[in-house]
């Protein structure tokens, strides 16, 4: 699916979870989108994919895998990629080989009601790529100094195939996120990138 918001305007949305109808323990997947932001005048709190707080005290469980979400970014009016916040809800986030780039922020965990799991992601050219408390996350790629959680997470310039017309396969000549993820993150749910082809690198395509 791609996805193109246009907003000039406040709190608009590419792609967000309505929960008000589910039942605790629902399981929502989102998955191999290609997201752009089209952001201007006094456009602010526009996300890319938003999962958010529900009315009832439920757990909800998102997977979020093989998405790349980019251009969300409007001067320093804030934009979000990928944002979470639970509320009176709990949420269990699972993301997997996303790439977020030119985003005011990247991946948000909200509150202390989220439980943020991030594997091999990356953000690019983002004010702020990973904010918040993320569990149990390891293998992730930021351009920002101490930014991407995990013991084997990269810090760096990412090297894609065709960054100035939005193509962003890993380049050949890249070395921070290709050959540098873990190879099943999802234990068998995303094995494959956004091209269906096995992976090697992290991000959403290899």
């Amino acid at each position: 699916l791609q996805v193109k918001l246009t907003s000039t305007v406040n709190a608009k949305f590419a792609i967000s979870t309505g929960v008000s109808k589910l039942g605790t323990g629902a399981a929502i997947y989102l998955g191999y989108n290609v997201i752009l932001g089209v952001i201007s005048g006094t456009g602010i709190a526009c996300y890319g994919i938003s999962c958010r707080n529900s009315t009832s005290a439920y757990t909800y469980n998102a997977y979020i895998h093989n998405n790349i979400i980019y251009d969300f970014v409007n001067g320093s009016n804030v934009c979000l990629g990928l944002y979470t916040l639970g509320g009176t809800a709990s949420w269990n986030i699972y993301c997997y080989n996303n790439t977020i780039q030119n985003c005011y922020y990247g991946y948000i965990q909200g509150d202390a009601n989220v439980a943020f799991t991030a594997k091999n992601c990356i953000a690019q050219d983002c004010t702020d790529g990973f904010n918040g408390t993320f569990t149990s996350s390891d293998y992730n790629c930021s351009d920002i100094t101490s930014d991407a959680p995990g013991a084997n997470s990269q810090t760096g310039e990412v090297v894609f195939q065709d960054e100035a017309n939005d193509d962003f396969h890993l380049g050949s000549t890249d070395t921070v996120a290709r050959n540098n993820g873990v190879t099943n993150p999802g234990s068998g749910l995303f094995y494959h990138d956004i091209d269906d082809q096995i992976r090697t690198g992290i991000g959403a395509r290899d």
